[in-house]
């Protein structure tokens, strides 16, 4: 993560990954450019060659910017209302995945311009409207900022510097915010910390199985407590305009918020073997769980229980709670991969 303190050698793989890196950059920033100018024209009835695609789909023409050469974006869903706005509802949805997804979080906005084609221009098409916002203050804010400033690159956040393989870019025009990405990337971890703490998707639902079963009245009704998630406002700071995450709860920076999952008891009360939903409803009547001897953050009622598990859960992997929130490659937005719904 971060760049390098010596420049790759010319010719070299990491040269030409920076020449890449570089590449990249420059052509998402005249496509931020081209989005904020309003440089662009709509494309209807654009065929898809898919079976997802039952209907024709839309896209955007460029031909109106003329600092760089852009390509159109075409066969995505753009879904403007008659006066232009798109649907609330959907501007968060996509909100929400741009704040909930790590690689968004860490990637800035030309991560989420060059990855999510559909929820970025349908944001953009909303900002051009009536509406005045894209439904996102900070994503607003470096709007009207890049408006005054001429659209200095490093006022936007580098797409490559928060990242694993960091900016190998020697000569990056763009926002190197060693603090801001240390911020974001400790708010990425935090997240996963207390959806470590949380029953996964796989086991509210198997819960919601057993208890249609539970013979009596007395299951518990608070076992899965609704998750508002709601975030109050906070100040956008120079440093959030600077790198641009996405919106969050300014509490978050605060890694003490998160309790240990360790003795968290919302976590004690659920066997982790999902043969045993009986046990997580009997658990309120005082079941003890018993903690995993070698991850130390899964829980079982039994012996019988860990050993009928084993197979499974060694795979997730069993270890370490820290190396388990820190392996991007254990994470798929916010989701532990293999706990959805699917099992994906």
């Amino acid at each position: 993560m971060y760049a390098s303190s010596q420049s790759p050698t010319a010719g070299s793989p990491a040269y030409k990954q920076g020449q890449k890196q570089a590449e990249y950059n420059e052509t998402y920033y005249h496509y931020l450019c081209a989005a904020i100018q309003s440089k662009y024209h709509m494309l209807d009835g654009i065929i898809v060659n898919s079976p997802a695609a039952l209907f024709p789909r839309q896209g955007l023409s460029f031909a109106l910017y003329t600092a760089h050469r852009l390509k159109d974006v075409e066969g995505i869903k753009l879904h403007p209302r008659p006066d232009g706005t798109v649907h609330p509802g959907d501007i968060k949805v996509y909100q929400d995945l741009f704040k909930r997804d790590w690689k968004h979080v860490q990637g800035g906005i030309l991560y989420t311009i060059g990855s999510d084609e559909r929820g970025f221009w349908n944001c953009i098409l909303n900002y051009a409207s009536i509406a005045g916002t894209t439904g996102n203050r900070q994503w607003d804010a470096l709007f009207a900022r890049l408006k005054k400033n001429g659209y200095r690159k490093d006022s936007i956040p580098c797409a490559f510097f928060n990242k694993e393989s960091g900016c190998l870019d020697a000569s990056c025009p763009f926002a190197h915010n060693k603090e801001e990405a240390d911020r974001l990337r400790r708010r990425v971890l935090n997240r996963r910390r207390k959806t470590m703490t949380k029953p996964t998707l796989k086991q509210r639902m198997q819960y919601l199985r057993a208890k249609r079963n539970w013979s009596g009245n007395n299951a518990p009704s608070d076992l899965f407590p609704d998750d508002d998630d709601e975030e109050e406002e906070g100040e956008i700071t120079e440093g959030a305009l600077a790198y641009l995450g996405p919106e969050e709860d300014d509490d978050e920076d605060d890694e003490t918020l998160v309790p240990n999952p360790l003795y968290d008891p919302e976590t004690k009360r659920f066997c982790f073997n999902p043969a045993c939903n009986l046990a997580w409803l009997k658990d309120d009547e005082g079941k003890t769980l018993h903690r995993c001897g070698k991850c130390k953050w899964a829980f079982y009622c039994s012996r019988e229980c860990q050993t009928a598990d084993w197979k499974r859960h060694k795979k997730e992997p069993c270890a370490p709670l820290e190396e388990i929130v820190e392996n991007d490659d254990l994470w798929e937005v916010d989701i532990r991969k293999g706990t959805g719904a699917w099992g994906q």
